[in-house]
This record gives structure tokens, sequence and C-alpha cells, in this order.
């Protein structure tokens, strides 16, 4: 009796989750993703990042705990991993207090920016922050994830796949 409704359970959670890892993974890598790079979308903090690198841009909201934490533990690792490669772009959905002093703070080593119309977040169907992408100059979709996940070996194979 007890197999039954372990395995009557796992059905029914396994139903209710593809549904929504499908909607979640909407992008696939390699295609085209909206216009991230497009000026209209993006009010730059201080100065504006170069379209023609590899942007790493992360989705990030200041009342997050989990955004926080990923970007501190992360963040520098992941700028010193690409190197030159690729430039680290900061976007929040709405100004904030908070956002403006992380940008005081680490404005000279990343680029941040307000996205207060929120097409960017529409178009990407950014439902859950953290999130992160990884794109290329032509506006492909190189990596989608968390800074926690886009790893040393992650960030080496794409920088090998771009040459």
């Amino acid at each position: 009796m007890k197999l039954k409704r372990y395995i009557i359970t796992l059905i029914l959670t396994l139903a209710l989750l593809i549904p929504a890892s499908v909607y979640a993974q909407k992008f696939v890598i390699g295609s085209k993703i909206p216009e991230v790079k497009n000026e209209k979308n993006i009010d730059w903090v201080d100065s504006a990042a170069d379209i023609s690198k590899i942007w790493v841009v992360d989705f990030y909201s200041p009342k997050n705990p989990s955004a926080e934490k990923f970007y501190n533990e992360n963040v520098d690792r992941v700028q010193k991993d690409f190197g030159t490669k690729a430039q680290i772009v900061i976007i929040i959905k709405k100004d904030n207090p908070d956002f403006r002093d992380l940008a005081k703070k680490d404005g000279s080593k990343f680029f941040f920016a307000i996205n207060e119309d929120g097409k960017i977040f529409e178009a990407l169907s950014i439902k859950y922050i953290p999130y992160t992408v990884v794109i290329d100059e032509k506006n492909r979709l190189l990596w989608q994830g968390n800074l926690s996940t886009l790893t040393t070996d992650v960030i080496s194979k794409i920088i090998s796949d771009k040459r």
C-alpha cells in the first residue's frame, strides 16, 4: 500500500514539474534570444558595456537573499575565469538605493543597468531570481542558469567553443 501511494505521489509530482521545467527552458543554447543588448531596454547606472563582447548577464534583486549570496560568492570568480573575453552586466528590474550602493562599490569591475520597463525580464520569461545568461556578440545564448553553476569548467568550454 505504501509503495502504491509513493508511486502515485511521484507521478503527480512529475506531472506538475515537467510543464514548469519545459517553460523555464524556453531558449535553446545557440539560438538568438530577444534583444538583451538593445540600448532602448537598458538604463546604465554609470558606463555602458561593450556590445561586441560576450556578456554574462546576472538578473539581480537586492531584496533576494539568494541573488545577493550568489553574487557575493561567485561574481569575482566568474570575471576572473572569463578575463577580458566577457563583461559582467548586473541588471535589476526596478531602481533601488541598495542597487545603487552596489554599483558604486563594484562599478569599476562590472556594469550595472536598470530595466525599468521590464522588457528584458519579460522577453526572457524571467520569473525567478537569481538567473544568469551568457550571450555572445551576436545575441546568441551560450549558457543559462545562475552564477553558482557557472563553474570554471563551464566557462572554459564557452571560451573554447567561441574560438
